[in-house]
């Protein structure tokens, strides 16, 4: 397992974030947590702290210190990138479990949803993964255009401006989410083949939504290779749909 540092270990004891409100919370994980801690100062601020640094107390008795996991996420509520800030060891544990588990992994290949029930210190928390699915286009280009340095959190800064360093995404373990490869000359002429059976005006509409999920899309044949099967699936689908209303006109 490399998801959390080698040396972690539990314990046993908006604004660009993201929160966990009363009820479903869906995401999907896009770094490696940073861990550190987390205490409260007396303007009721977050202090954060490296591993290493951990005071001998915390500025008020009645606000045990936490171990802190810190990550970029992507909010499909708000359908932004945000920071989430964990201190819940129900919500860390889980995470872990599911992690260090075979059937699972690392939390990149699939949403999680977090479900808070309750308020204040009465909080209960359930984790549910979401069946494996391969990573939008859309959620990593969100990701390359907001560039986040979590460890500025550690020395109290601001992850979004101070960007002396950037977090990388955990993506390298998944090279097909980064490929900018555009689709092949059969897979171009076969989407042109379904085309030719669609409504008239499917196609046209189509080329619009694909134009503002990426920004490069000129026409058909320069069309990214991660999205080609959902272009084409809903191809297939408007020209079945089509047929069989050409088949009850008569």
């Amino acid at each position: 397992m490399d998801f959390l540092p080698d040396d972690y270990e539990q314990t046993k004891t908006a604004n660009g974030y993201m929160k966990l409100p009363e009820g479903d919370n869906k995401l999907r994980i896009l770094s490696k947590p940073i861990v550190g801690w987390q205490d409260w100062g007396t303007d009721n601020k977050p202090i954060r702290y490296k591993m290493n640094d951990r005071p001998l107390k915390s500025v008020d008795p009645k606000k045990p210190i936490q171990r802190l996991w810190s990550m970029i996420v992507w909010n499909y509520t708000d359908q932004k990138i945000n920071i989430l800030n964990i201190t819940q060891k129900t919500i860390q544990n889980s995470i872990e479990t599911l992690v260090r588990n075979s059937d699972w992994g690392m939390p990149n290949t699939f949403d999680l949803t977090i479900s808070r029930k309750g308020k204040g210190q009465q909080c209960e928390y359930t984790i549910t993964p979401s069946p494996k699915k391969e990573l939008s286009f859309e959620i990593v280009k969100a990701f390359k255009e907001t560039p986040i340095n979590l460890n500025a959190l550690l020395v109290n800064g601001d992850p979004f401006t101070q960007l002396d360093e950037v977090t990388k995404g955990m993506f390298h373990e998944e090279p097909s989410v980064l490929s900018v490869n555009i689709i092949s000359s059969d897979q171009h002429r076969d989407l042109i083949l379904i085309f030719a059976e669609c409504e008239p005006t499917f196609e046209r509409d189509l080329k619009e939504k694909v134009s503002k999920a990426d920004v490069d899309f000129k026409d058909w044949k320069n069309l990214k290779s991660l999205m080609y099967e959902k272009v084409k699936l809903s191809a297939l689908k408007n020209r079945d749909e089509y047929k069989t209303k050409e088949f009850d006109i008569f």
